[in-house]
């Protein structure tokens, strides 16, 4: 899928610092396109464009990027294990859609399945630009050192739309301790290119905002990995249940 091979010191010790990592160019802009026409036309469910979940599961096409052998040895190298693949999620954002406006809350990944810490890590493949103007995320740079913190369980698939068109779903973190986060780490937006990889630690403290652009959509397939071995509860979406090998 890509030509990169394997990412530098400099990128593993951005990563260990801050809990997210940017790669741009993975793919080519031509190829993230392919790939979101696919799920447009094979796995969208229209007209409201909800979330697709754990869609490797199913289609071949997505199986081969969640195991593309390249992809899968950064994530080894960032882990220092071999992992196995979790989830997925794609992700479509589409402008003018019922689920354009899903803005999720500050949460962390992890506490829907709380493995152990540094083995649970999400890597997003930017199908189009993804910036603060078209739902982007917003990444609190360093809290992935945190544990799991106190949450309130929400509605995170399919959930309630407003009349202003806005959703927000996620097992959104106490707001004592959203403050804390707040005030110790500094909130990063992050603005990515069609076919950028960005990976994130399953316990970052992030949120995404709502696509308020008319022209822009925001797709993204996010895929989940753990650590080979690594044991979780799984008590989230009701759907994590499987641990696949990879190739």
């Amino acid at each position: 899928m890509s030509k990169l091979l394997k990412i530098n010191p400099s990128q593993k010790k951005f990563y260990k610092d801050n809990g997210y990592l940017l790669v741009e160019n993975f793919i080519k802009e031509s190829k993230a396109q392919k790939i979101k026409k696919y799920a447009l036309n094979k796995l969208a469910e229209k007209p409201n464009y909800p979330i697709n979940l754990n869609v490797h599961r199913k289609d071949k096409v997505f199986f081969n990027i969640i195991s593309d052998k390249k992809l899968v040895k950064i994530v080894n190298e960032l882990q220092k294990s071999k992992v196995v693949a979790l989830n997925d999620q794609m992700i479509y954002k589409k402008r003018k859609t019922a689920y354009a406006g899903q803005s999720w809350t500050i949460h962390q990944d992890n506490s829907y399945i709380r493995a152990p810490k540094n083995s649970y890590i999400i890597a997003h493949l930017f199908l189009d630009d993804s910036t603060p103007k078209n739902g982007g995320l917003v990444f609190w740079a360093g809290s992935h050192k945190e544990g799991i913190l106190d949450f309130n369980v929400r509605k995170s698939h399919r959930e309630k739309i407003t009349k202003k068109g806005i959703s927000r779903p996620g097992w959104t973190i106490k707001n004592n301790e959203i403050k804390k986060v707040k005030k110790k780490y500094k909130a990063i937006k992050i603005d990515g290119k069609s076919g950028s990889l960005c990976f994130m630690h399953g316990n970052l403290v992030h949120s995404s905002t709502p696509n308020k652009s008319k022209t822009k959509d925001r797709a993204t397939y996010s895929m989940a990995f753990l650590n080979k071995n690594a044991k979780f509860r799984g008590k989230g979406f009701n759907s994590i249940k499987v641990k696949y090998k990879l190739n």
